[in-house]
């Protein structure tokens, strides 16, 4: 149905481009046509979004959460040296202490 022929998936099944889907009580493979579809159009994206589950939505998830502490921490160091103050590494640590404890970002 997703337009996939039988040896093409079960090629990516052994190569390990896709993983090993959930079976039915019979053992037939349960496939996603929309999982499929995202990996015939991207099989990077593919990776990413479904086997990582780094896909969009997931905000919930802490490497999400860490990743705009980081982005903020970043953008305080850069606000802080055009007023000419100097950035250190114990300053840049505290910093990314408080963001990370900020009530928005530790909801999880």
């Amino acid at each position: 149905r997703a337009g996939v022929s039988r040896d093409t998936i079960l090629r990516w099944l052994r190569s390990g481009k896709i993983p090993e889907p959930d079976r039915d009580r019979n053992g037939w493979r349960i496939f996603n046509a929309k999982d499929l579809e995202i990996y015939m159009d991207c099989p990077k994206k593919y990776f990413y979004e479904q086997v990582l589950s780094l896909g969009r939505g997931r905000e919930d998830l802490g490497y999400v959460q860490f990743h705009r502490c980081v982005y903020k921490v970043l953008h305080w160091m850069r606000d802080e040296r055009s007023k000419g103050n100097p950035i250190d590494e114990k300053a840049a640590t505290a910093r990314l202490a408080e963001s990370w404890i900020e009530p928005d970002i530790l909801s999880f």
